[in-house]
């Protein structure tokens, strides 16, 4: 049994496979999002989502927002269009992330609190 995400590069393109857990009731823990040349796949939980959110008020427009409170991977893609890869350090919780910034041909992958972004492409 595969769950959770794949991601295939392929030039200055990315492409987000998902592997939903099988079965009723089970919580699907990953979440996507894309923006301009941007996407995440993010697997897990992030904690303090309110306190990250007050960081980004300033700087997006209310749907924007909106879309980060709904989602895991919106929220940590707009940390890292607005920081950079220090963006994504503020991130706490339980997860997995991959993000690609098509526009720098950089792909990003992090997990839980304790890594730091890393480059991997």
């Amino acid at each position: 049994m595969r769950v959770g995400f794949t991601v295939v590069q392929q030039g200055d393109q990315a492409r987000f496979e998902h592997s939903p857990p099988q079965g009723r009731g089970r919580p699907d823990l990953v979440s996507f999002a894309r923006t301009g040349s941007a996407a995440a796949a993010l697997m897990g939980r992030l904690y303090y989502r309110r306190e990250r959110l007050a960081e980004l008020r300033p700087h997006l427009p209310v749907d924007l927002l909106r879309e980060c409170a709904a989602s895991e991977a919106a929220l940590a893609l707009s940390l890292y269009r607005e920081f950079g890869p220090e963006g994504l350090e503020r991130l706490e919780g339980d997860f997995a992330l991959v993000l690609w910034d098509a526009g720098a041909l950089r792909l990003l992958g992090m997990r839980d609190q304790y890594c730091s972004a890393r480059v991997l492409l």
